[in-house]
């Protein structure tokens, strides 16, 4: 069962690069989660925008011909997160890009996020943080009349840089008392085990006084 997504226009592939970045530019408008862009210095990361594709392409399936440079040539741009997005133009001059879809070998659109998963919070320990990054590819090397879109997603986990949780004085307080309960337990189930094992020993003294072992 082949369930990988494409598409099949040229409409349908610059909608998509569209509908990506503009995402992408809306991050803290769209996503519910802790999501943010990544900072580098004072500067926050890009989306580079890289196409692939052949350097001479000439196809005429008409004449059944063609002029063919296999040697592939890559042009990449970027996209600022704080770069404005205009809407009510075509597709594909709201990111100045234009594919020639005879030499068109791929699309790679790579940006990097952000995140923090406050859950662990909950019980008392650190969160982590993440980092992801994306690559979304619009692969049209086969040239089978459509174009497969995939997404690639690296994420790494550590620890965070710098971090505070406040607590109210009141659940300090509380858990305060309920640490010094459980080390109190513990104490008692110590002592209760330590008196078993010298009571257990004597016992095996007396036993082995009171019935000597066979001549």
């Amino acid at each position: 069962m082949d369930d990988t997504y494409a598409v099949y226009t040229q409409s349908d592939v610059y909608d998509q690069i569209v509908f990506t970045v503009n995402q992408y530019l809306h991050l803290y408008n769209v996503f519910i989660g802790n999501h943010a862009y990544e900072n580098k210095d004072t500067e926050q990361s890009t989306m580079a925008i890289c196409q692939h594709f052949y350097k001479q392409g000439n196809i005429c399936p008409g004449n059944d011909t063609f002029d063919i440079d296999p040697e592939i040539e890559t042009e990449c741009f970027f996209v600022e997160p704080d770069e404005p997005f205009h809407t009510g133009t075509p597709a594909e001059n709201k990111l100045n890009l234009t594919l020639d879809f005879h030499r068109f070998l791929t699309v790679e659109l790579q940006f990097k996020l952000k995140a923090i998963n406050l859950q662990t919070v909950h019980h008392q320990k650190l969160p982590n943080c993440f980092d992801f990054t994306l690559t979304i590819t619009f692969d049209n090397r086969a040239h089978s009349e459509r174009i497969k879109i995939s997404l690639d997603n690296d994420i790494s986990i550590r620890e965070c840089k710098d971090w505070h949780v406040s607590r109210s004085i009141q659940n300090t307080h509380y858990m305060m008392i309920f640490d010094a309960f459980i080390i109190l337990t513990c104490l008692v189930s110590l002592t209760f085990c330590i008196r078993s094992v010298i009571r257990g020993l004597q016992v095996q003294l007396e036993s082995a006084n009171f019935f000597p072992p066979p001549l």
